[in-house]
């Protein structure tokens, strides 16, 4: 069975209370720490990305390496594949309109299903 772990790399949000309060604010997410949530069976966190590097985020070909923030996403119980599928289109969705210039990447076994 693959995992249906993924991971959303983010960049454009210069500040990480505006991405909490963000992904605090959206539908059946719940917040349990500071920068840890609950949401569709998932178990999901938020990080600075230690390889952040606005150049190599705009200018290399795996550019979304170096965006700001990582999302990781961690399924609690069994969920399907189109369960995660659809999960992640729709957070890529919520975050792509969060701000202008926002930039998302879905990393996931099942990412050329996004």
């Amino acid at each position: 069975m693959e995992s249906l772990e993924f991971v959303v790399m983010l960049d454009g949000v210069p500040e990480k209370a505006e991405l909490v309060d963000f992904l605090a604010s959206l539908p059946d997410w719940n917040q349990k720490a500071r920068e840890v949530f609950e949401a569709n069976g998932n178990h999901i966190e938020l990080s600075a990305n230690d390889r952040a590097d606005e150049v190599l985020a705009t200018e290399s070909e795996s550019g979304y390496l170096h965006y700001q923030w990582s999302i990781e996403s961690t399924p609690l119980s069994s969920v399907t594949e189109e369960q995660q599928v659809e999960f992640a289109r729709a957070l890529t969705a919520e975050l792509s309109r969060m701000r202008a210039g926002v930039r998302v990447e879905v990393l996931a076994n099942f990412e050329d299903l996004i």
